[in-house]
């Protein structure tokens, strides 16, 4: 008796493909095939024709793994509001050590004294962060993975066994009830059978094992905004998978290296909410006071016809930017499509230990036929995908309660120049 062997291919299919009947078939042979006596091959046509079709309509995949991780970095962003050096750090990568591997971006935060050191980010949270990013590229971790060999006695934060897939982030501030505490003047050592040392790692490399370890002295806490050392570990998690997996890559450069596009925000009185009296805090930026006796819904659309162009300044203790804005970046506003980037609310609440009561909702038109771009956050930085675009018109509504506010005269978007 004949038997039909089937193997399945995965094969590429372009976005634009519209699959009336499987690529590669006349109707008369997709008919052919649904014969009873080929069940078994209706059955993988069938897994065939829904894998072409979920393609067709976007690569789905690729659009999960950022949401996913955008979700994460705003979620962030809302429980550690504080997020100060984002826009006055620069990013670095770290020299390679034999005891690290991967990439790893280190934020240089300009102190000019030292008051605002306050001892090291929390690892405990990243590394839960950290399991999320490699989730969210397909790949479920044992945390706490035990390794004990001849050459290996180590416990890896986060491992993939079976793809011999880890991370590893070097060093300890947590006590015995879990909770993380500040460090000053570095974190502290972990014990011998846990800590992952330059002779192990390359033990590890040896054996096909692929890892990001790094230390957790490369994050230092200042003034109490965690989110700017966490998402400096977490672009190195990234790169490391970028590197490692299939599929789509994701790109945090327009967040930690991206020059600051400012844009011009109303006035208070422009906007009905009072006559203001605005005052210069630096930086090219001037805020100004209001209170609302009830609540309010504040409107800004941005890139309208006849708007002035946004205006390009650096990032890091002074905002000059270096090389200076070209005629093409001064004429019109650059394009954050294709990378996440940061968005600064320019509305902020008065009172520093009243929680943040904004609502913002941002939303952009995008090509005909398709959805609009909508962005729901609750925090004054705002974590966009790489489908939005700052150099077309968007709107901001940022629904407020009774209260007092600030407002700045600017807000600002993370953007690569080209």
């Amino acid at each position: 008796m004949k038997t039909d062997r089937i193997r399945l291919v995965h094969v590429q299919v372009p976005p634009t493909y519209l699959p009336g009947y499987p690529r590669g078939l006349s109707a008369q042979q997709f008919q052919a095939l649904l014969a009873p006596r080929n069940r078994e091959r209706r059955r993988a046509l069938f897994g065939a024709a829904c894998a072409a079709l979920a393609l067709s309509a976007g690569s789905p995949g690729e659009a999960e793994r950022e949401a996913q991780v955008v979700a994460m970095l705003q979620r962030l962003a809302e429980e550690r509001p504080q997020s100060s050096w984002l826009w006055s750090s620069i990013m670095h990568r770290a020299a390679a050590t034999e005891a690290t591997a991967g990439v790893t971006y280190v934020p240089r935060i300009p102190i000019s004294f030292g008051n605002s050191a306050m001892g090291l980010f929390d690892s405990g949270r990243a590394r839960l962060m950290a399991v999320e990013v490699f989730r969210a590229y397909g790949i479920e971790l044992e945390t706490g993975a035990a390794l004990d060999t001849p050459s290996v006695h180590a416990r890896l934060d986060g491992a993939d066994r079976a793809r011999k897939i880890a991370f590893k982030l070097r060093g300890a501030n947590e006590e015995n009830d879990g909770r993380t505490r500040p460090v000053i003047g570095g974190g502290k050592a972990e014990s011998a059978s846990s800590d992952l040392d330059a002779t192990e790692l390359a033990a590890l490399v040896e054996n096909g094992w692929k890892l990001h370890v790094t230390s957790i002295d490369n994050y230092p806490l200042m003034d109490g905004d965690q989110l700017t050392p966490t998402v400096a570990y977490l672009a190195g998690v990234i790169e490391f998978l970028n590197a490692v997996t299939d599929g789509p890559d994701l790109d945090l450069r327009s967040v930690l290296m991206g020059v600051r596009q400012r844009f011009e925000v109303p006035s208070l009185a422009d906007l009905g909410l009072g006559k203001g009296a605005p005052r210069s805090i630096g930086n090219q930026e001037s805020l100004d006071e209001f209170e609302l006796g009830s609540a309010r819904t504040v409107t800004l659309r941005f890139n309208q016809p006849g708007s002035r162009p946004p205006t390009l300044l650096g990032r890091g203790r002074t905002t000059e930017l270096q090389p200076p804005a070209t005629p093409a970046e001064r004429a019109k506003a650059l394009s954050t499509a294709g990378c996440i980037s940061a968005l600064q609310i320019p509305i902020s609440v008065r009172e520093i230990t009243r929680a943040e009561t904004l609502r913002i909702r941002l939303t952009q038109v995008r090509e005909p036929g398709a959805k609009p771009l909508l962005i729901e956050a609750r925090s004054k930085l705002v974590f966009t995908p790489s489908s939005f675009d700052a150099a077309r018109p968007f709107e901001l509504e940022i629904s407020l309660p009774a209260g007092e506010y600030y407002l700045l005269n600017s807000l600002d978007v993370s953007v690569l120049r080209p």
